[in-house]
């Protein structure tokens, strides 16, 4: 059994845990990633129009058509032609478009970067205030390994010299195995204690870096 002291001191634990540089870091980042977001698909917008525009340089009556708008909505003449004309510009416009779009992707990258670093520091916090935790554990499963060592080698004496306890010598031979190779032997309706799954609880809603799940039954085996 867990011991409820440790476990209480956990819970404790996490709720003394301060997660406000990294909300307010994760916060910041989120903002410039929705401003490169928005700068990507204004650049992307531009380079669709500038293809479409091309495109109707391509096409003569397309291009006819273009000049003659612009000569109806009262552009001066030499004016419409010249940007009707300014195909070489446009491909300029759409060069510099893709080393923009090639800089904000690595902007974008570089931030996603950031925010895992935050993500990776409140997580290492969290592990931190597990420790006790965890080492009690450890002595616990070493301790309960030594007491199923002890039986099974006692019930191999029993079945060599007395033909008894056979079954339960073959039943824990199976379990041992499964620890050894580290796996554990559970029931499909086998759950974490329920005062575990309170301390984590304590976790919940503490920093946005931390999704904090409860694990469900059908996962622990």
């Amino acid at each position: 059994m867990i011991d409820p002291k440790i476990l209480a001191a956990t819970a404790v634990a996490f709720d003394a845990l301060d997660f406000t540089p990294q909300n307010d870091a994760i916060a910041a980042i989120r903002v410039e990633m929705d401003r490169l977001d928005r700068a990507v698909e204004s650049a992307r917008a531009r380079w669709n129009d500038i293809n479409a525009e091309l495109a109707e340089r391509r096409q003569p009556e397309l291009q006819a058509r273009a000049l003659a708008d612009a000569l109806v909505s009262g552009v001066d003449a030499a004016v419409a032609v010249d940007t009707v004309n300014n195909e070489g510009e446009l491909r300029d416009e759409r060069d510099k478009l893709r080393e923009a779009l090639r800089e904000l992707s690595d902007r974008k990258f570089a931030a996603s970067q950031k925010l895992r670093l935050v993500e990776q520091a409140a997580f290492a916090r969290v592990q931190e205030a597990t420790k006790p935790l965890i080492a009690a554990l450890d002595r616990q499963t070493r301790e309960a390994a030594e007491v199923l060592l002890e039986a099974y080698t006692t019930l191999c004496a029993l079945s060599f010299t007395a033909h008894a306890g056979e079954h339960q010598r073959d039943a824990l031979k199976v379990v041992l195995g499964s620890l050894f190779e580290g796996r554990l032997a559970l029931r499909q309706d086998r759950s974490a204690p329920p005062a575990v799954d309170g301390a984590l609880s304590h976790l919940k809603g503490k920093c946005a870096a931390l999704p904090i799940r409860i694990l469900p039954t059908h996962q622990l085996r």
